[in-house]
């Protein structure tokens, strides 16, 4: 980690650096990277680690709901596919809460029976 100008080393006192370690390497980050930043910058790639964790996770959710579904139609036409191919080309960029993701699939569920 990087040092203070006085040599004391940064937070060292309240910093947990087991588990900054553990952290950083959950991270895919080697240890000689982490020794090489700031305990800011490791908050900053931890944080953007565990948005990318729950994206896959909802990504994988979505996908068991769309398979469950898909597997319940009778028969599959083409149109149900572009609707939803043309719901994901069509994504506004807003991230939903988990209360109004919940709501959206239930809509959709109930839309399609």
């Amino acid at each position: 980690m990087k040092k203070r100008s006085g040599g004391d080393e940064l937070g060292s006192a309240d910093w947990d650096w087991n588990l900054a370690l553990r952290s950083a390497v959950q991270c895919g980050l080697m240890p000689e990277q982490f020794w090489d930043l700031t305990p800011a910058e490791l908050n900053i790639i931890i944080e953007i680690h565990v948005e990318q964790k729950k994206d896959s996770q909802k990504s994988g959710i979505i996908a068991a709901f769309y398979s469950a579904y898909f597997t319940r139609l009778k028969t599959l036409s083409s149109p149900d596919l572009e609707k939803v191919l043309d719901g994901i080309d069509n994504v506004t960029g807003q991230d939903m809460t988990d209360e109004e993701m919940l709501n959206a699939v239930k809509k959709f569920a109930k839309d399609r029976g």
